[in-house]
């Protein structure tokens, strides 16, 4: 009796919880709502991305600029120089 129970509430729970999940798709169009439409991503002709590197106690900045033609470029500033 107790495993019946115990194995009705797993399934009614279960079929709960799906019942509200959302699609890869409305996932994916929500974000691309939010970020501006799909007319703007297509706009873009790169991305910059900058990050900062701890080695040894030295701060070294990076930017890598990745182009929509897939042409890709990494700027280390090491002491200062370029």
């Amino acid at each position: 009796m107790k495993t019946a129970f115990l194995f009705f509430a797993l399934i009614l729970t279960t079929s709960f919880t799906t019942s509200y999940a959302q699609t890869a798709d409305e996932i994916i169009n929500k974000y691309l709502t939010v970020t501006g439409g799909v007319e703007n991503w297509k706009k873009l002709e790169g991305i910059k991305m900058s990050a900062k590197v701890n080695q040894g106690g030295m701060d070294i900045p990076l930017d890598i600029f990745n182009l929509k033609d897939g042409r890709q470029m990494t700027s280390i500033s090491f002491q200062g120089k370029p």
